[in-house]
């Protein structure tokens, strides 16, 4: 757990959109993934990795009403790659979704503010950025988990569990 996490939980009780931001493998979506399992009264909308049809978007109305809304984007700088993301952005905008995102730090934080840029600054206010571990933090996690601490271990926990190699080709 990371001391950041706290901090991300309240926002999205809060309904304030988070966008997470760090290195390949720093654990970006892994943490949102275990704050979401805290939150116990929400659904979740991750849209697919396609382009939008304006004519046959929809938005599912299937939620329950009284169950927090979300969309997750990780790594929105795919997202905003496709044709019309825009709009359908601005639709779950307007039904008052909060919007999670994680971005890799880098040309793909600049490629998302770009493409995004009159909305980028108002819908992520606060950016939060996850950092690296130190090498004795990625002792103990090596050693919990029962794994060998790579000696290629560059600071993001990741690295402790995926191969550098494999995470290039990702």
């Amino acid at each position: 757990e990371r001391s950041v996490e706290k901090g991300i939980l309240e926002n999205i009780r809060e309904q304030q959109n988070v966008l997470v931001i760090g290195n390949p493998l720093a654990g970006k979506t892994r943490m949102i993934f275990q704050i979401l399992k805290k939150l116990k009264n929400c659904e979740v909308i991750i849209p697919g990795d396609v382009n939008i049809d304006t004519e046959d978007f929809l938005i599912p109305k299937s939620f329950t009403p009284w169950r927090k809304k979300i969309l997750l984007l990780d790594d929105i700088n795919k997202y905003a790659e496709k044709q019309n993301f825009i709009f359908m952005l601005e639709r779950f905008i307007d039904r008052n979704l909060t919007i999670i995102a994680t971005c890799r730090k880098g040309p793909e934080l600049e490629y998302a503010e770009k493409a995004l840029e009159r909305y980028f600054s108002s819908i992520f206010r606060e950016r939060i950025e996850l950092g690296g571990i130190t090498r004795n933090t990625a002792e103990e996690i090596a050693q919990k988990t029962k794994r060998q601490l790579p000696v290629t271990f560059d600071g993001n926990i990741g690295s402790i569990f995926l191969p550098l190699a494999t995470a290039k080709k990702r």
